[in-house]
């Protein structure tokens, strides 16, 4: 296995109340990409999200009214750059999303988030997280939000956490009209993690969690269940725009750059014998893989 990637992430601080919020994407999102994401709305209210979106958990259980949300998507590869609503109660809103390659089919495995950490404090602390599955090359992100007006990201990172990420609402009206939100990232293999605290600029109330992102299982080769060809002019050979591969138990997409065609009488669909394949995610060597692909 190989540890999932962070290929892009983006953050949206919105500074005026609103019950719908445009959520900025990453610049970069490939076609089944991972996308994580991370909300904090300062006053009550229940968060929607879009279609396609996937909440793994709600929580307002700090001691302030603020809400903090958490979302995965299967990425289609056209969200680069674009925005996305979310709906939510009268308040502004913090945000951080992630772009991510080289993980499990969220489908089959979606990221795993800890128990809920609270408190009142300037050390937001979030709880262990032992995820399903046993020790494999996790990516791990430290998530947290928050009340206040705090330094956004905090200063310094939790101990071998990296890649710092903030959001904030501003300063604008009352201190408990604005919250922040966090993020940062690790790699390690382990069948556990328990992140440590992050030193906040001005103690307030808090919420953190830990989660875990699994990585791609291994697979050298793969039997292609079906491919959408675009044909060009030689008969023999065809650009394979994309595939669902049958890899181990579950489907998985890949880009396929190029297949040599072995046609019974159609043009456009055939036997395919071999492909390049240029997999989504850390390992960006070429695959070969035979394909059968219709008739």
């Amino acid at each position: 296995m190989a540890f999932p990637v962070v290929e892009s992430t983006a953050t949206t601080g919105r500074t005026a109340a609103e019950t719908t919020s445009p959520v900025s994407y990453p610049a970069t999102v490939s076609p089944g990409a991972l996308l994580v994401a991370i909300v904090r709305v300062p006053v009550a209210g229940a968060i929607g999200w879009p279609a396609g979106w996937n909440e793994l958990v709600e929580d307002s259980s700090d001691a302030s009214d603020d809400v903090t949300a958490f979302a995965w998507k299967a990425a289609a590869g056209t969200e680069d750059g674009l925005t996305f609503d979310v709906t939510h109660g009268n308040g502004k809103l913090a945000g951080i999303v992630y772009s991510i390659t080289g993980a499990e089919d969220p489908a089959v495995q979606p990221p795993q988030l800890s128990t809920v950490a609270t408190g009142t404090s300037a050390t937001p602390d979030p709880a262990s997280l032992t995820p399903a599955g046993g020790a494999k090359d996790y990516l791990w992100l430290w998530l947290g939000g928050w009340e206040g007006e705090q330094t956004s990201p905090p200063s310094g990172n939790p101990t071998n956490y990296s890649s710092p990420l903030g959001a904030s609402t501003g300063t604008a009206a009352a201190i408990t009209t604005n919250c922040r939100v966090a993020s940062a990232q690790r790699n390690l293999n382990a069948a556990s993690e328990d992140p440590g605290s992050w030193t906040i600029s001005v103690s307030d109330d808090w919420t953190a969690y830990t989660l875990a992102v699994h990585p791609a299982p291994n697979s050298r080769r793969a039997q292609v269940s079906w491919a959408e060809l675009e044909a060009p002019t030689a008969p023999r050979r065809a650009y394979v725009s994309w595939a669902e591969l049958e890899v181990a138990t579950a489907p998985r997409r890949a880009f396929v750059s190029w297949a040599e065609l072995e046609l019974p009488t159609a043009p456009r669909r055939g036997q395919v014998s071999w492909a390049e394949l240029e997999a989504p995610g850390g390992d960006t060597t070429p695959q070969r893989t035979l394909m059968n692909v219709g008739t």
